[in-house]
């Protein structure tokens, strides 16, 4: 039994550190591409593609089996998070007229700056405390 206390309570594994940090930092970046690659102000596709990109996120970090007492919460906070930017950028597509010709109503358009600020604001955080956790 003491084993598995002191098993539980030790370093991080820093190949589960790598992968969570990579896979978020990679997701982060085919998001970013998307805007990068686009000229449209507002896309319904872009922001389904961005939708996908965050769920395919959330089960790459869901992935790996961590144990780790500490690393545990901070897997599960991302994953999380991730698949809440996932939904409110879904949320954020059903108020883009599918017609790429047509703009948003002002309205609208505040509404989906709204939710792409809200679906993005605590990720820093979460990967702020994965680096704490991970000693970087």
């Amino acid at each position: 039994m003491l084993w598995l206390l002191t098993s539980c309570s030790g370093p991080v594994s820093q190949a589960d550190c790598d992968y969570l940090q990579t896979t978020a930092r990679d997701t982060l970046d085919q998001v970013m591409a998307v805007y990068i690659d686009s000229d449209a102000a507002y896309s319904a596709d872009n922001e389904r593609l961005v939708a996908i990109l965050y769920s395919e996120g959330s089960q790459a970090l869901y992935e790996p089996d961590i144990t780790h007492p500490k690393l545990k919460p901070v897997q599960d906070e991302l994953v999380e998070e991730f698949q809440r930017a996932s939904d409110i950028r879904y949320a954020a597509s059903e108020l883009i007229p599918a017609d790429p010709s047509l703009l948003p109503t002002p309205e609208a358009e505040q509404q989906i700056m709204a939710l792409q600020t809200q679906s993005e604001i605590a990720i820093p955080g979460k990967l702020q405390a994965l680096a704490e956790v991970c000693g970087r």
